[in-house]
């Protein structure tokens, strides 16, 4: 068993020449555009991560943690949470498919402020989204890889979902409920729609100075469909679809599918065709998953605690979507993660 942590550039075939480089599909920046660095509610200890959470406040009520959650797109939060809450809006449901949790509500607009962070020009930092007003919990199943608990009083949900091509139906409808991307800054568009986690906190907005220090590596995402045919009238962010990666268990490397990096567990989940659809790895197994298309790539071996990266456990699903893995949030222990919603590009700096 091996307990080096290793963290590698692929490159297929021979190395690069300089004028490869040169066209590299890389996003271009402005200079100068506003950002600002949310922190978050305690010091994340990225060696031993186990959740990311930040301060928010709904309708200027009090302020309360929700966890960053790269695997959901919106905000889902306990009706009784919201100021003022009257039970009006579109109906509307969320189910989280690694533990089965289902939440039932109203999609209710609100005005969100981050009371820890302000503009450069000393104003609170809003959005304006529509939030699922959770009234009721259940479990959808009780197969999922991590455990439903249904909930025994009022449901107290607080998520912040901040993903990026998740959910059914129009994409735009789904990216709209972004508020990372949907800051009134962004709007009126002081700020580039898009985000970076690393331990100092979560930047929203980005610039060229954020990236001036080199580094990343990164991977032009495809437009999701319904994206592409929001509304003439739409001014929200566009979405786009999950980045190109694969895996390899005990040196079995897999075609080429999708890698979802999900804040919201620290345990992963994969699949493959032709390779089990339930059931855990065992401690000792030998893991690669590779990001980015096969630009960047981690390894661990499974139970091993002295590496960071080490999920919590490793879960086989059923291949519904070919190849596919979500790494869960340990994978943050050795990445930047830059997200620009507006260009369409995911960024990983390894640390």
């Amino acid at each position: 068993m091996t307990r080096a942590l290793r963290v590698g550039m692929v490159v297929c075939g021979a190395a690069l020449s300089a004028a490869a480089q040169k066209v590299a599909d890389v996003p271009t920046f402005p200079k100068g555009t506003m950002t600002v660095t949310l922190p978050y509610t305690r010091p994340a200890d990225f060696k031993h991560l186990t959740s990311l959470h930040v301060n928010m406040s709904l309708n200027g009520g009090p302020v309360s943690g929700y966890q960053v959650d790269t695997g959901s797109v919106g905000i889902v939060v306990g009706a009784q949470n919201i100021p003022d809450f009257d039970g009006k809006g579109e109906p509307g449901e969320l189910t989280y498919s690694s533990s089965g949790v289902h939440e039932v509500g109203v999609w209710k607009e609100v005005e969100i402020t981050f009371p820890d962070v302000k503009l450069p020009n000393g104003k609170p930092v809003t959005a304006h989204v529509k939030v699922l007003a959770v009234t009721r919990m259940d479990c959808a199943t009780t197969s999922a890889v991590n455990h439903c608990v249904p909930a025994s009083g009022a449901p107290n949900p607080h998520m912040l979902g901040i993903g990026f091509g998740r959910g059914k139906g129009e994409a735009f409808d789904s990216a709209i409920k972004n508020a990372f991307l949907m800051l009134d800054a962004m709007q009126n568009g002081q700020m580039r729609r898009g985000y970076t986690i690393t331990p100092a906190g979560v930047q929203l907005g980005l610039n060229a100075e954020t990236f001036a220090g080199g580094g990343w590596t990164w991977q032009k995402l495809t437009q999701r469909e319904g994206s592409a045919k929001a509304p003439d009238e739409y001014r929200g962010p566009k979405d786009w679809e999950t980045a190109a990666g694969t895996f390899a268990v005990a040196g079995k490397t897999m075609p080429m599918g999708t890698v979802l990096m999900d804040t919201g567990l620290t345990n992963m989940m994969i699949e493959a065709k032709g390779a089990p659809t339930e059931g855990d790895l065992p401690p000792g197994t030998p893991v690669r998953v590779d990001l980015l298309g096969g630009q960047l790539h981690y390894e661990f071996v499974a139970g091993d605690p002295a590496n960071p990266a080490t999920p919590r456990k490793v879960s086989w699903r059923a291949a519904i979507r070919g190849t596919y893995v979500n790494t869960g949030l340990k994978a943050l222990a050795l990445f930047d993660y830059a997200y620009d919603a507006d260009g369409g590009y995911l960024g990983l700096k390894p640390r």
